[in-house]
Order: C-alpha cells, then sequence, then structure tokens
C-alpha cells in the first residue's frame, strides 16, 4: 500500500509541475505599432497573440531622460490591444518618447 501511494504522488506531482511550467511560458507580448491620431494623443498596439480571453494591458510612455509622461491602458481582443496615451503638449507629434507596456 505505501509503495502505491509513492507511486501516485510522483504521478501527480509530475503532472502539476508540468502544468506550471507551461504557465510560465506564456509570452509577453510586443509593441507592434505607435501612431499619433489627429488629437495628438499617442495610439499604442500591443500584441499578446491568439488569446481565448481578454486581458488588460498597461502602457507607459517615457520621455528621452527615461521619466514617465503619460500612461493608459486598455483590453485584448483577438489577442491585441490599442491603447490610447495623452502626454503633455510638448511630446505630442514628436519621436521624443518611447513606451513600454506589461499584460
Amino acid at each position: 500500500m505505501h509503495y502505491l501511494k509513492t507511486i501516485l504522488f510522483i504521478v501527480i506531482t509530475g503532472i502539476t509541475q508540468t502544468g506550471w511550467a507551461q504557465a510560465g511560458k506564456a509570452s509577453a507580448g510586443e509593441v507592434t505599432s505607435l501612431e499619433w491620431d489627429i488629437l495628438g494623443d499617442l495610439i499604442v498596439t500591443y500584441a499578446v497573440g491568439k488569446s481565448g480571453k481578454s486581458l488588460e494591458v498597461n502602457c507607459t510612455a517615457f520621455n528621452k531622460n527615461n521619466k514617465p509622461v503619460g500612461g493608459g491602458f486598455s483590453y485584448t481582443r483577438g489577442g491585441v490591444a490599442r491603447v490610447r496615451i495623452e502626454v503633455p503638449l510638448k511630446f505630442k507629434n514628436t519621436d521624443e518618447v518611447s513606451v513600454s507596456c506589461t499584460p
């Protein structure tokens, strides 16, 4: 009986560890497009790949000194989120901002 419990424990542990390892392999995603809209807001396209559920994506815009100057969030649809970020007037329609996003 003890031998059977040991084998069962090893099998269950192996299955659980495989599930945790698969969950840790989820793609973080990538910024695929930055564009300015007619109002001067930065529109960030962030792709996380195929997803069967809606994920919240948070994006932050940084100036050339790596200081945050704006942020926004949106939810994925079809594995892609479009996030609108309002930035200060002096950064609108320039290439002086970079963006970082996290799902």
